[in-house]
């Protein structure tokens, strides 16, 4: 077997006994999402009514999360701060019988992330309990009301009639879950890991249910291996790699409660971090002893017409997009958020501001304050602070007693500030400020956030030189320029302040997107002056953050400001100007115009409209002569181009243009994710799915060019196991309600979100465009994963793999740079035929990272997954690096093959054998190599990766951006900037065919555009040939699928014949 040694198998037995372990773990948590319904109610003596017998009133059914208030219509009563959207009284009401492994738990409780907000509620007609707040979770014990053998009644009662000042949503609007385990059991919210950079761990854990119990903690590296084991509250791991935004590494912790029998009673999965993070008074932010700024935004919870039911996937693609423009912190604005949230923060690297409050007492939270206000804001820490995310607890938001000159403010501030310290001390507290603020009330928290005071903080800093400091909330793009008043309406990004002020922390821009509520006037129906709209498309005036907050890499965005663009201002001094990356302008004539430019570029030469050819370009302009990164400059508006290209060191680096566009001639639809899972009903397990899918559509010209200009009236419908979850544009002057499917494209583009039902098969999405006469058809797949997991494999890695599908095998891998996502489009056609396995290469995905000097072969990875899910023999089929891997394996385990498929990708011939020691020579070539990557820098390589993978293509190839450029994104770049061992057999593998000549039917498959030339190893395989798929390059199969899959099926049905 090669390199694969005896390790490896005793791997795979304790992975066995790991799944099997698992699998009888004394606790287990359910989702409780669905079969829930739902009612309206006109007031308290109607729902205790129908809490007695539901039967009585008309309920439709819902799914958890749920959010009321944004179903409604739109009521100008309601007022601009909710959004225009009224709240009120419901009722939900959910039957269940339990499954039996829950029916014979010896306790059962049931946990709700959150609902907003006055719950009450009842099981079986015994009421359980209530909770105020509607941005904490709570959970109630329910083993004594349960009727075992079911039905269960359950009813959840909540009050929305008092309003906020932004908009909150209304219901059950976070997960529910169903938790079982034995009577000695953690406590929710009971366990707390503190771990520090030097790898010590302390875990403190409140059980309940009795007091003879062990507890045994054990903490899991990131690639799973057992790492340290203790009966007490200690632990020691070496070397820890340290949690940061560059590397947000997460350790686990299982802790196992046993009865004094020795039975396992409970067990708690915890993940954490290990990290040191500080505040410095001189020099701000520090993380593992980096000086890095807070580059943050202020983060409301809906998302445009979801509400506050926002389902994971709709976070992760908002978080994501968020890190792509430089961001690395979040303020949670101005509640906790839900659990789900702060893990994608944890495992996306997302600095987090966890705030308790906005007000205290004064507005909404008022009457609550001193009955729940201590409940509250413990029930966060307790919740939160294992999360390495978290680096401040907020206890408040531009309070009223801010503003006291007694000491009323103080005292209450020192209240919580007090609370917070003795539940966790490892971090800072904080207040976010509004304008005049008493001096005296700085002095309580640990941090003080100044919030649009950037002028007055200079000046506290000289009477306050101890004094920690963070902008809370900034402007977006008008600075005021003194410290008694924020409004001066400067033209100078308030991240200028950060920058040049070492003491200043970071910043957080209000707001990052924009959301529901605080509306400009009618008919805008939320906030509209963030760097995202509700979509999640990044606005032109998002392009100050890219050279602003990530300098290092190469960028260039040629924008036109003008008050023509139908946009809405915004409040006050947070509005934008208007800008659009057009030069489609309503001037008949050639006034000037002003042209923007955002760049990292050292200089900038640009080129204008004339009759004369070439272009008449104007004198370069050097960006360090122009404030906020953007050159600025007049143009006449005259019909064609105008071109900028960028110069870093004299050498051009990037081109950017602004051009006339023809009429709006088709649309093209662009989702992220065409392969769904069924949605997960009750009583399953929890774990990561994929069920929603979000699709782009664009008004696009002749060539294909986004038309902005050109407005169209559009409707949505959809087919098959789908949910329609909303419609929307940018634009929030919306019509009627967020639940219309028909409204006008804003800027050309419109959002579609749908996410699967609990059914299986396909579906269809169809967008009808006013001016054409048949539907444009986006087509989703809904397969289930059958398993999923990690297989264990040498040196202490793991695999991550997927199977779908029934039959014989087929292994899909992947190539360099990408993931097994880039399979989605062979997922549906693969799996009507075979068990579809697609695995996350070690060094991509989901699989362990590499580890510099670890020497292992992918190929016998390959072999090891194999083993473990007990496939003898498979068809493999791997693209481009996944080519390299299928050509070891012919070459080397060729009976463990159906047959081979190579595309654009083959043995690497040339290749040493991992057993051939590195020569000097290479590891100097290697160390060059790192050199220039780190010099260019990794993000710009990958851009220029993403490029070549895209331009190679034929004409279908600009469809397949957005998915590579997720997979490269996510890509963690390991490869680029470490010296690999060798990690194919090559020239062994090429002797092994040369004397085997193995019999394994094989086809080599490559891109008309692609480098052209006989494979040398298919001389060996007497069963093979080579094809060339037309009119597509090195990714075929993503760039025209249909006839990637027909070549590919016909060949393994022609493989299969022959066995």
């Amino acid at each position: 077997m090669r390199l694969r040694s005896i390790g490896a198998l005793i791997l795979l037995l304790l992975s066995g006994a790991a799944v099997s372990a698992q699998q009888h773990s004394p606790r287990s948590e359910y989702r409780f999402d669905q079969g829930w319904s739902f009612r309206l109610c006109t007031s308290r003596e109607e729902v205790e009514a129908l809490v007695k017998s539901p039967e009585r009133g008309e309920f439709r059914p819902v799914q958890i999360p749920h959010d009321w208030s944004v179903e409604l219509p739109f009521d100008r009563e309601a007022g601009g701060s909710a959004g225009y959207l009224p709240g009120g009284l419901g009722l939900y009401v959910k039957e269940f019988t339990l499954p039996s492994a829950a029916a014979d738990a010896e306790m059962v409780s049931i946990v709700f992330d959150g609902v907003y907000h006055k719950a009450t509620v009842w099981l079986n007609g015994r009421e359980l309990g209530r909770h105020v707040y509607g941005y904490t979770d709570f959970s109630f014990d329910i083993t004594r009301y349960l009727k075992k053998n079911g039905p269960n009644r359950l009813a959840v009662f909540v009050d929305m009639e008092q309003q906020s000042r932004w908009y909150t949503g209304a219901g059950i609007y976070r997960h529910v879950w169903l938790k079982t385990s034995g009577r000695l059991h953690v406590r929710h919210n009971g366990l707390w890991v503190r771990s520090s950079a030097d790898g010590n761990v302390e875990v403190s854990t409140q059980v309940d249910g009795g007091r003879r119990y062990r507890l045994e903690h054990t903490v899991f590296g990131p690639d799973g291996a057992l790492l340290a084991r203790t009966g007490g509250t200690s632990l020691k791991v070496e070397n820890p790699q340290l949690w940061s935004p560059d590397s947000p590494v997460l350790y686990t912790l299982k802790t196992v409660v046993y009865d004094h029998s020795g039975k396992p009673s409970d067990e708690q999965i915890t993940k954490f971090g290990f990290r040191e993070a500080r505040f410095e008074a001189a020099t701000g932010f520090w993380l593992n002893g980096r000086n890095i700024k807070l580059k943050g935004v202020c983060l409301h919870q809906d998302a445009g017409s979801l509400g506050v039911a926002v389902p994971d996937e709709v976070w992760l693609r908002r978080l994501k997009a968020l890190k792509a423009i430089g961001c690395n912190a979040v303020r949670c604005s101005h509640n906790p958020p839900s659990p789900e949230f702060l893990d994608l923060c944890d495992s996306l690297g997302l600095l987090v501001i966890d705030e308790a409050f906005d007000k205290w007492k004064a507005g909404y939270y008022s009457a609550s304050f001193d009955e729940y206000a201590r409940r509250d804001i413990t029930d966060m820490v307790l919740r939160d602070r294992n999360h390495p995310s978290v680096i401040v607890w907020s206890i408040g938001n531009e309070v009223t007693e801010a503003l006291l000159t007694s000491d009323e403010g103080v005292e209450r501030a020192r209240f919580l500030h007090d609370i917070v310290k003795a539940l966790d001390p490892t971090r800072p507290t904080l207040v976010a400020c509004q304008s005049k603020f008493a001096d005296k009330f700085g002095d309580v928290t640990d941090l003080v956030g100044y919030n649009y005071m950037e002028p007055r903080m200079i000046e506290e800093h000289e009477r306050h030189p101890e004094r920690k400091m963070l902008v809370t909330e900034a402007f977006p793009y008008y600075s005021g320029m003194r410290a008694d008043n924020v409004r001066d309406f400067v033209e100078l990004n308030p991240w200028n302040f950060v920058e040049d002020n070492p003491f200043i922390a970071g910043s957080f821009v209000w707001a990052g997107v924009d959301y529901l509520g605080e509306s400009a006037p009618w008919p805008a129906k939320g906030w509209c002056a963030s760097p995202f709209d509700i979509t999640m498309k990044e606005k032109p005036q998002a392009a100050f953050y890219h050279p602003a907050w990530s300098p290092e890499k190469d960028y260039l965005k040629l924008l036109v400001r003008d008050n023509c663009f139908d946009q809405p201002a915004g409040k006050d001094h947070w509005q934008y100007p208007a800008m659009a990356d057009t030069w489609d302008l309503p001037y008949v004539d050639e006034r000037c115009v002003e042209v923007r430019c955002y760049t990292t570029c050292d200089s900038v030469r640009f080129y204008f409209p004339m009759w004369s050819n070439p272009q008449m370009p104007l004198k370069t302009r050097v960006t360090a002569d122009y404030p906020d990164h953007c050159i600025r400059v007049q143009i006449p508006s005259a019909r064609g181009k105008v071109l900028a290209v960028g110069f870093k060191g004299g050498k051009e680096v990037l081109r950017d243009s602004l051009v006339n566009h023809g009429p709006v001639a088709g649309v093209e639809l662009e989702a992220d994710r065409t392969v769904l899972e069924p949605l997960a009903g009750d009583f399953s397990p929890r774990g990561e799915t994929c069920t929603v899918s979000h699709i782009r559509f664009r008004l696009v010209d002749s060539l294909g060019r986004l038309q902005q200009m050109e407005p169209k009236r559009f409707s949505v419908e959809v087919e098959g196991p789908l949910r329609l979850l909303g419609v929307e544009t940018g634009d929030l002057r919306r019509e009627i309600s967020w639940r219309t499917t028909e409204m006008n494209t804003y800027f050309g583009e419109g959002l579609i979100r749908v996410q699967s039902t609990p059914e299986c098969g396909s579906a269809r999405v169809l967008v009808h465009v006013e001016g054409f006469e048949k539907p444009f058809v986006e087509e989703i797949e809904v397969i289930p994963v059958r398993e999923r997991g990690y297989v264990p494999v040498t040196d202490g890695g793991r695999i991550y793999y997927e199977s779908r599908g029934e039959g014989t095998a087929v292994i899909l891998l992947h190539g360099h740079t990408l993931d097994r996502r880039m399979w989605d489009p062979q997922l549906k056609d693969f799996c009507g035929r075979y068990r579809v396995i697609t695995v996350d290469i070690r060094g991509y995905g989901r699989s362990s990272h590499q580890t510099e000097g670890v020497q292992f072969t992918h190929v016998d990875d390959v072999i090891t997954v194999m083993d473990s899910l007990r496939v003898d023999r498979a068809h493999i089929v791997g693209l481009s690096m996944g080519g390299f891997v299928t050509g070891d394996m012919v070459g080397m385990y060729p009976d463990r093959m159906l047959s081979c498929v190579m595309c654009s990708g083959a043995m690497k011939s040339d290749y040493k054998s991992p057993r051939d020691p590195m020569e000097p020579q290479e590891i100097e070539r290697k160390r060059a190599s790192i050199a220039e990557v780190l010099a260019r820098g990794v993000d710009n390589w990958k851009a220029e990766w993403i490029d070549r993978l895209v331009l190679n293509g034929g004409s279908h190839a600009a469809g397949i951006r957005p998915a590579i450029t997720e997979m490269v994104t996510d890509w963690d770049g390991f490869q680029l900037t470490h010296i690999e061992s060798r990690l194919y057999y090559g020239r062994e593998a090429f002797a092994g065919l040369k004397s085997r000549r193995p019999a394994v039917p094989t086809m080599y498959l490559s891109g008309e555009t692609e480098h052209k030339g006989h494979m040398k190893m298919l001389d060996f395989l007497p069963d093979s040939r080579q094809v060339e798929l037309p009119d597509c390059g090195h990714m075929s199969n993503m760039e025209r699928p249909a006839l990637f899959n027909k070549t590919v099926l016909d060949f393994l049905e022609y493989a299969d014949s022959k066995r």
